[in-house]
């Protein structure tokens, strides 16, 4: 399976993603008869996380981000961020609290991105760099219901042009 490449797009690091997940991507393409995989996000800590929130929130607004982006489960790292925006608190204070409200909705199962990659790789793939992303899908949607521990979710219902993978490491 050496003639499937997995990347990272424009060269971003994809050292967290392992060995074991990138020949599960292998196998998907070439049944799928995609030779290139494009991974455009990767695992992250919480702290980066909120780093990434608080910069979308400043570039696009609450509205957006409440409505576009995140899912109403996890509004209240927004709303930690609106409510110390307000208070004009700086910009680290507001971070390091949305990152304690991060780690509690992990505990419930949110933030996939933030799960240690050593035991769950997650990450996303670029939908528009998949010659053939229906039979990806479908391929990836086989292999998930013969294979506990594999997901894959089509977040363009989320308006994000990629699908997002997570996979149990063994």
């Amino acid at each position: 399976m050496s003639d499937i490449e997995v990347v990272g797009k424009n060269g971003m690091d994809i050292s967290l993603v392992s060995e074991y997940s990138k020949n599960i991507l292998r196998q998907i393409a070439k049944r799928s008869n995609n030779p290139v995989v494009i991974i455009t996000d990767v695992s992250r800590t919480p702290l980066e996380q909120a780093k990434r929130m608080y910069n979308l929130v400043e570039t696009n607004g609450i509205k957006y981000a409440k409505n576009a982006v995140y899912s109403y489960k996890v509004h209240s790292v927004l709303n930690i961020y609106d409510n110390l925006k307000k208070e004009n608190k700086p910009k680290q204070y507001i971070v390091n609290h949305m990152e304690q409200e991060i780690r509690v909705l992990i505990s419930k199962g949110y933030f996939q991105h933030c799960q240690d990659p050593h035991i769950k790789n997650t990450f996303d793939i670029s939908v528009r760099s998949l010659k053939n992303h229906k039979e990806f899908f479908r391929v990836a949607e086989e292999y998930k219901n013969v294979n506990q521990g594999f997901d894959i979710i089509d977040e363009r219902r989320n308006q994000a042009p990629c699908y997002h993978i997570e996979i149990t490491q063994p």
